[in-house]
């Protein structure tokens, strides 16, 4: 079994790479994708949102509980001056991601997951 927070901390990584192998080795084929006012689902999706996005996530803040995860992030994309604030989303099994979301408020990150306050990781 993979802890949950390694889990979503090797797809931050591999994101921050663009390397898409790792990306997908550590999520479901049919991993579902949720964004504000979107949703979408698979690896072929995911591949070329990692392709594209150019994007680099700073982790600032970790909560968790049982097989769920959200990472407080800063993101940063090519060519883009300054800083986004975002909180995504990981539920998994013990082995794989299955659904991801991100999201511009912690409160919408938590009414998704149930987690709260309480579940931040020291």
């Amino acid at each position: 079994m993979i802890e949950p927070i390694k889990l979503a901390e090797r797809f931050t990584d591999c994101v921050n790479k663009q390397d898409v192998e790792g990306v997908l080795s550590v999520t479901d084929h049919n991993v579902e994708l949720i964004s504000p006012g979107k949703s979408a689902a698979g690896h072929e999706t995911l591949a070329e949102w990692v392709r594209e996005s150019g994007i680099q996530l700073t982790t600032v803040r970790q909560f968790a509980k049982g097989n769920q995860v959200i990472f407080e992030q800063l993101a940063k994309k090519q060519g883009q001056h300054g800083e986004t604030h975002i909180f995504n989303y990981f539920e998994m099994d013990d082995k794989k991601i299955h659904r991801i979301g991100r999201f511009d408020e912690l409160d919408e990150a938590f009414g998704e997951s149930g987690l709260s306050d309480s579940d931040q990781v020291d």
